[in-house]
């Protein structure tokens, strides 16, 4: 039985908790108030976010749990592009449209995921900030989080990256179970399951923070040794495994798609933080001075840090150099030929850069808040956390001139994105300019609404069954002709005539790439389908070894009972 005083102070610490909970909750809707009254800022990724939230949450709500081929891409003519990206971000739109909000229209889902993201970014960044201070430190570190401007301003207000924001909401609590790890507590089985989290949310993500790890690793040099570290690698094993069901479709079946629309070395190296650059994308230009502005203060209130102080200051200041190699010239050698053009845009690693703020926010509120800290320590710790705090306010469309917190009416509304599209399409190898990229849009609305099967010759052809991945037809030729399948070519794709059991080859069209075939003379009955693959299969496969490796290990950690 717990004394009196205890369960007094488990209440107070919980009152305390649901009061940060809803002050961060608060700070979120704050942050995206120009969202909430106007709608989702229509940034680079805003036309694809909106067709694939509409497009992925219409086929889970006739309960399919996982929709990779997504039937109501490109005009009705679907599309592969859930074979590659990442979906949670879609899962929590769908967990919203079901949950709350059933006729909710796909913008208003977007800016709903979008505060969900926000407000759990807040609350995983305090529960890290907690490993290193008290709670005051770690709510200010939390809400200077939220708001810093790679996070919310060039993720959410400048480019609508909805996959990388829900990742950014995700990294904190990871972090906070690697830092858990590391000291020798048992958050080995929560850290696996953060990490699946992660790679669902943005597989590019996880892979830029793995460097930070090391870092932070190095930073908090762990007492219990190679116990606590074995337990973090199994962890970081075991929780890629359980999102394997979608990374190794994804990275397995690149050579089919117009992957080479993702980057590689040329796009990384003009998406440097390099002047000759700032012409190309002024986009890039407005990165770099909060980067600067943010790195200045961050070692003002590491000048401060004294040496007793729990906040790793080696690691933060770490990570803020790492950054500034990895997105500046001095990285140009390791972006040629390396697997470091997987992450595409060198700019990914200002989350890291982001974290390292946030823990210097925490070490500097803490430092105000500690009177034994020495007058000229809380004077450079208070300057420097005012310092982050002024850069943030300044940075939100509020404020700023050169960032528009408000929808462009004129934004298009596409249908697909055209890296997921067949590489046996026209043009595969160049990179695909916005005109090219028009032009491919504009082919695919010109063939829609369908008829499902369009018949070149005499003879006619009706629909008997359909669904995203299946299409049954019956069609009566009077001699063979060519036919187009009102469905996006992939060569996956099956056509097989019932009647007979033949299969029947297949070909893209010209323009926008459709199904089309010859059918032979005569009446049959054809069923179009896309089944399940085999690296469909061994993902899966990969994933439910993963997670029985989890639950065994999940029940020799759990607490014996003492007798």
């Amino acid at each position: 039985m717990r004394p009196a005083g205890a369960a007094w102070r488990t209440g107070g610490a919980a009152r305390g908790a649901l009061f940060d909970a809803a002050l961060i909750g608060a700070a979120a809707a704050l942050l995206l108030l120009p969202s909430l009254l106007h709608g989702p800022p229509t940034g680079h990724d805003y036309p694809h976010h909106r067709a694939w939230i509409e497009a992925f949450t219409a086929q889970l709500s006739l309960a399919e749990p996982y929709p990779r081929w997504l039937g109501g891409l490109w005009f009705g003519a679907g599309g592969a592009d859930f074979f590659f990206y990442a979906p949670l971000a879609y899962w929590l739109a769908g967990a919203v449209r079901g949950l709350a909000c059933p006729g909710c229209a796909p913008a208003t889902l977007l800016v709903a995921v979008g505060l969900v993201g926000l407000a759990a970014s807040g609350l995983g960044f305090r529960a890290l900030g907690l490993r290193f201070a008290g709670r005051g430190p770690a709510l200010a570190g939390a809400l200077v989080y939220m708001a810093l401007p790679y996070h919310l301003g060039a993720d959410w207000y400048d480019r609508l990256a909805l996959a990388e924001f829900t990742a950014l909401a995700v990294l904190p609590w990871q972090l906070a179970a690697f830092v858990d790890c590391a000291r020798g507590r048992a958050a080995g089985v929560r850290l696996a399951v953060l990490s699946a989290l992660l790679v669902l949310g943005h597989l590019p993500t996880a892979v830029v923070v793995a460097p930070g790890y090391l870092l932070l690793l190095i930073g908090l040099r762990p007492r219990p040794g190679w116990r606590a570290l074995g337990r973090c690698a199994l962890a970081g094993a075991v929780g890629p495994g359980l999102a394997a069901a979608y990374w190794y479709p994804a990275v397995s079946l690149l050579d089919t798609v117009r992957a080479d629309q993702l980057g590689g070395t040329p796009v990384a190296l003009v998406n440097l933080l390099m002047p000759v650059n700032f012409a190309r994308e002024p986009y890039l230009e407005a990165l770099w001075p909060p980067l600067a502005a943010l790195s200045a203060v961050t070692l003002a209130i590491l000048l401060a840090r004294p040496k007793e102080a729990s906040v790793p200051g080696a690691a933060v200041a770490g990570l803020v150099v790492l950054v500034w190699v990895l997105v500046t010239p001095l990285s140009m050698p390791l972006w040629r030929g390396t697997p470091l053009v997987l992450v595409q845009y060198p700019w990914r690693f200002l989350a890291l850069a982001d974290v390292a703020f946030g823990l210097a926010a925490v070490l500097g509120a803490a430092l105000v808040a500690q009177p034994a800290a020495g007058r000229l320590r809380r004077w450079l710790a208070g300057a420097g956390l005012a310092g982050m705090v002024a850069v943030a306010a300044l940075e939100h469309p509020g404020l700023s001139a050169s960032r528009s917190a408000l929808p462009n009416p004129q934004a298009p509304v596409l249908a697909g994105a055209f890296e997921w599209l067949p590489r046996e399409s026209a043009g595969s190898g160049d990179l695909v300019s916005y005109t090219e990229w028009r032009r491919i849009v504009e082919a695919a609305r010109a063939l829609a609404p369908p008829p499902a099967v369009r018949l070149a010759g005499a003879g006619s052809a009706e629909v008997v069954e359909q669904a995203p991945r299946r299409l049954v037809f019956e069609a009566d030729l009077p001699a063979a002709g060519g036919a187009v399948i009102h469905r996006t070519y992939w060569r996956f794709w099956r056509l097989e005539n019932l009647d007979t059991g033949t299969e029947i080859a297949l070909g893209p069209t010209e323009g926008f790439p459709l199904v089309s075939a010859t059918l032979p003379p005569g009446r049959a009955r054809y069923r179009l389908e896309l089944p399940v693959l085999p690296e469909e299969r061994t993902g899966s496969l990969l994933s439910a070894l993963s997670l029985a490796v989890l639950l065994a290990w999940g029940w020799l950690a759990r607490p014996r009972r003492r007798s």
